[in-house]
């Protein structure tokens, strides 16, 4: 009985490939949320009002994991 090394190589490629698409969504949904926040960080610089506290948690929690200061989330 032969092995087939390409099922097998292409396995092993099928489950990287899912975990690099995982981590592509979850870095394009982070650049997505920073720009639709953006305007928070401008209406703090123009009016003084505060960004409020969850919006600013989840920037930081973006940038950081953007940066590679966090690992990405599974």
């Amino acid at each position: 009985m032969a092995i087939d090394w390409n099922a097998v190589i292409s396995a092993a490629d099928k489950a990287a490939a899912r975990a690099m698409r995982g981590r592509k969504t979850e870095r394009a949904q982070a650049r997505n949320y920073l720009a639709e926040t953006d305007w928070y960080v401008i209406r703090a610089a123009d009016t003084g009002e505060p960004m409020p506290a969850p919006v600013r948690a989840r920037r930081i929690a973006a940038r950081q994991m953007l940066s590679g200061d966090r690992p990405p989330q599974d």
